[in-house]
């Protein structure tokens, strides 16, 4: 899935995680946030809490793939 990261599109797919829980997600460009103020930590503010993000962005590189994977239990 390909979010363009656009907040809309990043919102869209949360519900999608949601309505079909779904395991594993690969993402192309999700909305993230480069957070300065907690040590150049990339923020993913609107996925939902029970997926962790698995990515290699960094300050330089913050608009790439991320993997969601649910979270068990």
């Amino acid at each position: 899935m390909h979010l363009r990261h656009t907040k809309a599109t990043t919102l869209h797919l949360s519900q999608i995680l949601l309505d079909l829980d779904l395991d594993i997600v690969l993402v192309q460009k999700p909305y993230a946030k480069l957070n300065i103020f907690l040590g150049d930590i990339i923020l993913f503010p609107f996925l939902p809490d029970q997926y962790t993000v698995h990515h290699n962005l960094n300050k330089d590189h913050e608009y790439d793939a991320v993997v969601l994977t649910k979270r068990s239990g």
